[in-house]
């Protein structure tokens, strides 16, 4: 580190990490702190630190002795503003430090330099997000954790724009794109299930990887599935998530054959769900908003058929190389289902687009220029 840099400090926050919920979220942070783990030299800081919860302590502490790990007890979501808004005054940061919010909103109160992480503005969209209460904390924090943001990281170039143009950002700097790190070889590591396997191997089937929140909209895949299944009586549907409320009673509604013919799993390992994309059909989704998505990339990295929304963000993440339909439009997704698709041959592209050097790269680069 240069001599100016000695007494500069690094904080990456991780106060609303839990474990098990928001995995795109979960994927983006380990990425970030194992590739700063390993590149640690490359940081121009004195030390570099993680804030979390002390519960979660353990998930962190194989990045030490690189990355400290600063863990507070915190008693519930209130509390966890709290330790949050007073995080500068706990870690006795100062304005030449940097602190790192990984998850839409920061502090509201600033005592060093901030970079803000924005993976979406869902809670501008009252439709997809019936939660009032996510959307009172979201309207309290975010609009200002923007303000008070000295640069924010975008996880797509429509998120980007997105927050330029609901925030009125004229500033050309102020928001940069950075799209997620891709691990694409955490598919090879240990072996799939036999059951998994075997059900590959001796079926065909449409795959859907997905949470069933609102905006996922997989209520049009299970309609175009069923409408699907009046023409096809082999092909299955398999979904990897959970199934609950307006879609597990749709499901509890359909006709005994057409049921017997969907699959869900949920919390399978990453070598399932490699095996699972490895074999399908083709991926569906009818996601009406995104951040970025990412089984959309992981689908295109597998090469296989990849039908998907009609709307912009899922356009850029796919390289306008998929088969788009328009999310609500339920005939012309049964009508997409029946037809066969050549390899396209985009592995390559997907690879490089969400290398390391184009992602988490980025991130070193972000947070240095703040020692400058």
């Amino acid at each position: 580190s240069a001599a100016s840099d000695v007494y500069k400090r690094q904080v990456v926050e991780a106060l609303s990490y839990d474990y098990g919920v928001g995995f795109g979220y979960q994927e983006f942070l380990f990425n970030i702190l194992r590739y700063f783990k390993a590149h640690r030299a490359e940081l121009h800081f004195a030390s570099v630190k993680l804030a979390c919860k002390s519960t979660d302590r353990h998930y962190f502490e194989f990045l030490e002795p690189e990355i400290e790990v600063s863990a507070f007890h915190v008693e519930n979501t209130f509390h966890k503003y709290y330790i949050l808004n007073t995080i500068g005054r706990r870690m006795n940061l100062r304005d030449s430090d940097t602190i790192l919010f990984t998850n839409n909103y920061s502090a509201l109160i600033k005592q060093c330099k901030h970079i803000l992480v924005i993976h979406d503005l869902l809670y501008l969209r009252k439709d997809f997000m019936p939660n009032k209460i996510f959307r009172m904390q979201r309207r309290l924090f975010v609009p200002h954790s923007i303000k008070l943001a000295d640069r924010i990281v975008a996880i797509s170039r429509w998120v980007k724009s997105d927050i330029e143009k609901q925030f009125n950002i004229s500033t050309s700097n102020k928001v940069q794109a950075i799209y997620n790190y891709f691990d694409f070889n955490k598919y090879n590591e240990g072996e799939p299930a036999k059951e998994i396997v075997s059900f590959c191997k001796h079926h065909e089937y449409f795959l859907a990887v997905s949470s069933n929140a609102k905006h996922k909209n997989l209520i049009t895949i299970f309609k175009a599935f069923e409408e699907f299944s009046k023409t096809s009586s082999s092909v299955y549907l398999v979904l990897v998530g959970k199934l609950h409320g307006v879609l597990k009673e749709y499901y509890e509604n359909l006709d005994r054959d057409v049921k017997a013919r969907i699959r869900i799993f949920y919390n399978i390992s990453n070598a399932d769900l490699g095996c699972l994309y490895k074999y399908a059909k083709a991926f569906i989704s009818a996601t009406l908003f995104e951040g970025l998505g990412m089984p959309l990339v992981e689908a295109m990295y597998f090469n296989i058929p990849t039908i998907v929304s009609d709307i912009d963000v899922v356009r850029e993440v796919t390289l306008n190389k998929a088969i788009y339909f328009s999310p609500k439009d339920t005939a012309k997704l049964c009508c997409l289902m029946k037809e066969e698709y050549p390899n396209r041959g985009i592995v390559a592209e997907i690879e490089e687009l969400y290398s390391e050097k184009n992602t988490v790269k980025c991130y070193v680069e972000l947070v240095n220029s703040f020692t400058k």
